[in-house]
């Protein structure tokens, strides 16, 4: 008997830490590709409509405050949420550092906002 190839569907991941995401996002059979988006104040900057990517995708080199940690997290997801594709095709997602309470980064199923 043949078994249907894999397909890709674009998972609802926003709001998510970035490890936790790209898990999600392998195990919807599709390939995770990343872009880090500037932040302002925990805010994704916009020019017109489009986010504004950050100039470095390095983590930021100031503190991240008392009982906090960098952490990437999801702003945007690219594609068409429930979208089925041919399997292992890229899902964009757009990802900020922000500062996140230590309790909230240690678990990685939280969602935030």
């Amino acid at each position: 008997a043949q078994v249907a190839p894999a397909r890709c569907r674009i998972a609802d991941v926003r709001g998510l830490l970035a490890t936790t995401a790209r898990v999600r996002i392998a195990t919807g059979h599709c390939t995770p590709r990343t872009v880090v988006v500037a932040l302002r104040n925990g805010v994704p900057l916009r020019r017109g409509h489009a986010l504004v990517r950050a100039s470095s995708a390095a983590r930021p080199g100031r503190s991240p405050g008392a009982g906090r940690r960098w952490t990437l997290r999801v702003e945007q997801v690219l594609q068409k949420l429930g979208a089925m594709l041919a399997a292992r095709s890229p899902e964009t997602i757009y990802v900020g550092w922000e500062a996140t309470p230590s309790a909230l980064a240690a678990n990685p199923g939280a969602r935030f906002r």
